[in-house]
């Protein structure tokens, strides 16, 4: 690939910008760059842009990243219903820029801006990839209801109708979305963000008897996430043990959406408050690996996902998972082998897990073991040369090869 081409990435994504730097709270732009280095010249960003007072948790290098704000909307609800002003105005974007990239990779399967620009790029004979980053249309069924929610799924399949045929696809952790076999060839991968330096040595300090148990939580705080039933997992647990565990959620809502103070409040005021920690978002690195480290269990209770990177990091970090049994999980986690796995929407079920790993440190140990095992097919390293080679074989008259 020249070192002249860059790569165009058209992410549905709210970008900070502070002064003349530009920032994120999303680490998946940390693997976009690992993505980039040695193969394109510069990412040109295209994203919501707004301006803010500090600094988000990741910096976007001016050196690597050119930013292209697209117009502004509150939800991909409101986009739909203003497209006949807002999509003219992203394509006059795209086509101001489309010419200079070596490879188009467009995020999220429904919204109306990725067929678009797919589209575009087709008729340019630019190579491009539909990425997919969890299961959209389940997610639109947990966060909407009534009127909106038929609304919105309408809008999300006429977006995945109007995707190109062929259209290759890189899908995180799962290729069982019903949609895809109308697409290209799909690639399952894992934005991981650990390599081998990152594992933590084994085995991990025992937890004092006299001690609370500690889960932790890693990941957004949104309806999908089923934060409700971890909580009255929890109340089960307070209910026969007494003071019973801690949790820690780390982690902050969607850009503008109510549901996470909302639930922060209903904690405060509930007989949850001082057994419920919020930290709102930790960067990925160091401070993150002491918040794994420092607890005894990381628990999943998503109600839909595609793969969530925290597994991953929790098994690298040597901490045992528990997990509901949804989207691309059970690809990684065998239950009873390298974690527990519960079915969603079970708040009996999750408590009962966390309850048995709790009361069998030879089974958390086995876990841990087998966990770290299981990871080290995942290191970044490993997915980025494995993107690579499935976009080779897609575009096999583009050298897609890292530059010394």
């Amino acid at each position: 690939m020249s070192q002249t081409r860059r790569l165009g990435l058209v992410l549905d994504m709210v970008l900070f910008r502070t002064g003349e730097d530009y920032s994120t709270d999303e680490p998946f732009i940390r693997f976009i760059q690992d993505v980039s280095v040695g193969r394109f010249c510069r990412i040109d960003f295209c994203s919501r842009v707004q301006s803010a007072d500090t600094m988000a948790a990741y910096h976007l290098p001016a050196d690597q990243f050119d930013v292209a704000p697209l117009p502004w909307y509150n939800n991909v609800t409101r986009l739909w219903m203003n497209s006949l002003s807002l999509l003219p105005r992203a394509r006059r974007i795209f086509a101001e820029r489309i010419n200079g990239w070596g490879l188009l990779v467009a995020c999220h399967a429904t919204h109306p801006f990725t067929p678009m620009v797919l589209r575009m790029a087709r008729k340019r004979n630019i190579p491009s990839v539909l990425w997919i980053r969890g299961d959209q249309i389940t997610d639109l069924k947990c966060r909407l209801h009534g009127l909106h929610r038929q609304a919105a799924l309408i809008a999300a399949r006429l977006a995945i109708a109007a995707i190109p045929r062929g259209t290759p696809v890189i899908s995180m952790g799962r290729d069982d979305l019903d949609f895809l076999p109308s697409l290209g060839p799909v690639h399952v991968a894992y934005s991981s963000k650990f390599d081998e330096e990152d594992f933590a040595p084994l085995p991990r300090p025992a937890r004092a008897d006299t001690q609370n148990p500690r889960m932790l939580y890693v990941g957004r705080i949104a309806p999908e996430k089923g934060l409700e039933v971890l909580l009255d997992a929890m109340r089960r647990l307070r209910s026969e043990w007494g003071s019973g565990p801690r949790l820690t959620i780390v982690g902050s809502d969607f850009h503008g959406s109510p549901y996470g103070p909302t639930f922060a409040r209903n904690i405060e005021k509930s007989e949850l408050n001082g057994a419920v920690r919020i930290l709102g978002h930790v960067p990925y690195g160091e401070e993150l690996f002491r918040q794994y480290d420092a607890h005894d269990l990381v628990v999943l209770p998503s109600f839909t996902e595609g793969f969530p990177q925290v597994i991953l990091e929790a098994m690298a970090r040597g901490v045992p998972v528990v997990s509901t049994h949804v989207g691309g999980i059970p690809r990684v986690i065998r239950d009873g082998e390298n974690g527990l796995l519960v079915p969603p929407r079970d708040p009996a079920a999750l408590a009962g897990a966390i309850a048995r790993l709790v009361a069998d440190p030879s089974l958390a140990d086995r876990l841990v073991r087998e966990g770290q095992k299981s990871v080290r097919a995942y290191t970044r390293r490993a997915q980025v040369d494995g993107i690579f080679a499935f976009l080779s074989a897609c575009y096999p008259s583009i050298p897609f090869t890292r530059s010394v």
